[in-house]
């Protein structure tokens, strides 16, 4: 019984032992920073002080959602962009408001947490409107101190990489949009002299050789309509011929001149030397259509009201760079072919695999009474519960 009791104390002390070296490994790699020097380049997630966290750019809003936001240290700010590759900017002439574009915002810490403002006349700073579905702008700082409730503007910031093995601090990381179907929108194979309408099914908008407004250089969206796989709204402006290259890249001509890109800016016209494209199809007949030259995708933007092109790591899962192609003058056949393929395959698999192993075998032995004590001083110590969150990842 001696012998048992001596075992017993030994293997206390070691289960001790343990657990402060659990408890230190998962204080120092959840991954959660707290002071300037902490912050370096990196992607990381967002979460505002009440809660909410920064998902993507929508126009003329961030979401609330739970989106990898990478965040780019420069000498005198940071640079924030979404999960989409976008960059964040105020609305600029120190109004409310958030849109696209690269800008470097102020950030100071507080109390572990972050926050990020404007420069110069821009005197905003980005925050949460609890009013408006935990959406976020950047707001001015006196809309903020009247109603710091309503608008709060401090950060908690998480690296998205590592193992981050040591609790569940780090939120989940956005998952990838399942492939959206949409009526009337089928797979095609492009042929010389096909002609086609070449439109965005999300948003109903066709792409015009028209410019979108007087001294625009940017294109036209027009409004249609798919009813019963025929597509209705569009005109003269967008319909292109198809012209199948040398090199199995295509063109889409109109009166004798192609869509194409210059060698810089985003936007496209009519008659440039870069007028080759790309389909890169990602199923239920849906596409992305990348300029070879560039490298940039058409995209319809939705929050510019017109056609542009960008050149984002996203577009295969992005709906402003998922286009569909109207035959005309073919019946449209096929539906939705192929459907969603694959699923989230494999899912949560395994689950907590195993359950409570090991149980309290050979109950007639001493070495029963020992492990029963062990493991009901881990319960105690919390180690059972650390254990487990780190055998799930």
């Amino acid at each position: 019984m001696k012998k048992i009791a001596k075992i017993l104390s030994v293997v206390l002390c070691l289960a001790m032992v343990l657990s402060f070296a659990v408890v230190g490994f998962a204080a120092e790699d959840d991954g959660k920073i707290t002071s300037l020097d902490q912050l370096t380049t990196g992607q990381y997630t967002i979460t505002c002080s009440n809660g909410a966290q920064l998902g993507n750019l929508d126009g003329t809003w961030i979401l609330n959602g739970n989106a990898v936001w990478t965040i780019t240290v420069t000498e005198n700010g940071v640079k924030l962009s979404d999960g989409n590759g976008k960059y964040v900017a105020p609305k600029g002439g120190n109004n409310n408001g958030i849109t696209e574009g690269e800008y470097e915002w102020t950030v100071t810490c507080e109390n572990g947490l972050f926050i990020f403002a404007g420069k110069g006349a821009d005197t905003v700073a980005l925050a949460c409107n609890t009013g408006s579905d935990n959406k976020f702008r950047a707001y001015k700082t006196s809309t903020i101190s009247g109603n710091p409730e309503g608008y709060p503007n401090a950060f908690e910031l998480v690296k998205a990489t590592g193992n981050n093995e040591g609790g569940n601090e780090q939120p989940p990381v956005e998952e990838e949009p399942t492939l959206p179907e949409y009526p009337g929108v089928a797979d095609v194979t492009l042929s010389n002299g096909m002609q086609v309408v070449i439109y965005a099914p999300a948003y109903n908008k066709a792409l015009s050789s028209a410019a979108a407004s007087e001294g625009s250089y940017y294109q036209a969206g027009i409004d249609v309509t798919m009813t019963d796989g025929t597509l209705s709204g569009y005109g003269e402006t967008e319909i292109w011929t198809v012209v199948v290259n040398e090199d199995g890249t295509v063109s889409f001509e109109q009166n004798g001149q192609k869509i194409a890109m210059q060698d810089q800016y985003a936007s496209m016209g009519m008659g440039y030397a870069n007028d080759k494209w790309e389909l890169v199809s990602l199923g239920n007949g849906l596409y992305n259509i990348k300029n070879v030259a560039r490298g940039n995708f058409m995209e319809w933007y939705s929050s510019k009201d017109n056609w542009s092109t960008y050149n984002s790591d996203k577009a295969a899962t992005d709906d402003q760079f998922q286009l569909a192609f109207y035959v005309i003058g073919a019946e449209n056949e096929g539906g939705n072919e192929g459907g969603n393929e694959g699923g989230n395959e494999g899912g949560n698999e395994g689950g907590n695999e195993g359950g409570n192993e090991g149980g309290t075998t050979n109950p007639d032995t001493g070495d029963t009474v020992i492990f029963g004590a062990l493991v009901a001083f881990l319960a105690s110590a919390g180690m059972i519960a650390l254990v487990q969150k780190k055998r799930n990842f």
